[in-house]
């Protein structure tokens, strides 16, 4: 058996491939509900070179396409709105999805395989044992499992844990900026039609990100590099919406801003470099955020969990011991995570690799965990977090 601890989209994700290997696995979550609305409606960008063949390998890509709405081109533009910039999205579109629709179809996906979610369960203490290790968790309860998949987030309780006997474990770092997000009824902008736009600041890092959909409205994102805020901004506060109107790069992104609904919220952009220990080689691994959190506006946080996912399972399931299986999954994803990230900048001059083998048939043996582990190894001066 497996546990997973936390039930967001990369253990959600965790569970599905696990099950799709033969290999049991049920999920601990410290929440008392499935949290369909985490996030709310903040949407994802899910592209179709990387994130829907993921997806799609875990059986999801239907109810993904559903569930989504199509973006069929980027464009950049400076604060007076001129194009800089216009990037083509795949011959059918990107995806975008809100995050509460995803984890509901993620969720409906665990009930269809019978993958069990245990709420109320925080973890406590992780004790190894001989054969496995033991959990206890704070309301009591106490299990034997033989290897725990922390999918726990950035502050994991699974990879403080690891860090106990892993020299080089490090915790979220401030990623250089903090974000609102929020949605907009009824307002025109100058928007071509299945377009996301992004207009940068003229004279800072800040930028505003909005996509404007005919049956939701104006879905934005504002990103301020800035030291991290201590308190977060409040919707209903006219103070804190002028603050964010006075941040916006022209009167476009505050006209949207001025007009925004009540769904707004404002976040820390924390993120956890991910070239550092992924396991403890024995019985605890990591996926998701818990060890490559990025900035939201990278679009990476899905794909790299769903592909988390997959190798972690493929893993277990073709090695003859989860010692080997651990080693090999680290291999795999430690280079390719780290690359992404860093690919996720412009600014940083790297390419995200080549095409990262998800193919649900292809064994995980020691030479393409070596390849990946080589083909995916960063440049010797490049930045450790985008």
């Amino acid at each position: 058996m497996v546990t997973i601890i936390g039930s967001g989209i990369a253990g959600m994700c965790t569970a599905i491939a696990l099950h799709q290997a033969g290999i049991p696995a049920e999920i601990y979550e410290q929440r008392k509900t499935t949290g369909d609305d985490a996030g709310g409606q903040a949407h994802l960008g899910l592209s179709r070179t990387v994130a829907i063949p993921a997806l799609t390998a875990l059986g999801l890509k239907d109810e993904i396409l559903a569930g989504g709405f199509l973006v069929r081109q980027v464009e950049i533009r400076d604060h007076t709105n001129q194009v800089l910039n216009t990037f083509q999205a795949a011959p059918e579109g990107n995806v975008g999805i809100t995050r509460a629709e995803l984890y509901r179809i993620l969720h409906t996906a665990l009930e269809d395989r019978g993958i069990t979610i245990h709420y109320r369960r925080a973890l406590h203490h992780i004790t190894p044992q001989d054969t496995g290790v033991r959990l206890e968790f704070r309301d009591g309860t106490r299990i034997h499992t033989a290897l725990v998949v922390g999918a726990d987030g950035l502050r994991s309780t699974v990879r403080a844990h690891i860090s106990d006997s892993t020299p080089g474990v490090q915790g979220p770092e401030y990623g250089r900026w903090w974000y609102a997000h929020g949605i907009t009824d009824h307002i025109d902008t100058p928007t071509p039609p299945d377009t996301f736009v992004v207009i940068r600041n003229q004279n800072t890092q800040h930028a505003f990100g909005y996509l404007t959909l005919s049956n939701i409205g104006t879905r934005w994102w504002l990103r301020i590099a800035a030291p991290a805020r201590h308190t977060m901004i409040r919707p209903d506060n006219p103070a804190d919406r002028a603050e964010l109107e006075n941040l916006a790069p022209n009167d476009t992104a505050a006209t949207i801003i001025r007009n925004a609904t009540i769904d707004m919220s404002s976040y820390n952009a924390d993120c956890i470099p991910p070239d550092q220990p992924w396991t403890d080689q024995k019985h605890l691994a990591l996926v998701g955020d818990a060890i490559h959190a990025c900035i939201p506006s990278s679009s990476q946080n899905v794909p790299l969990a769903a592909e988390d996912a997959l190798t972690l399972a493929r893993a277990l399931r073709d090695c003859d011991t989860q010692t080997i299986a651990l080693d090999r999954y680290e291999r795999m994803r430690r280079n390719r995570a780290h690359r992404a990230l860093i690919a996720g900048n412009p600014a940083n001059g790297i390419d995200a690799g080549p095409e990262y083998p998800i193919d649900w048939n292809t064994p995980i043996t020691d030479h393409l965990a070596t390849t990946t582990e080589q083909q995916y190894r960063m440049p010797t001066e490049t930045a450790s977090v985008p």
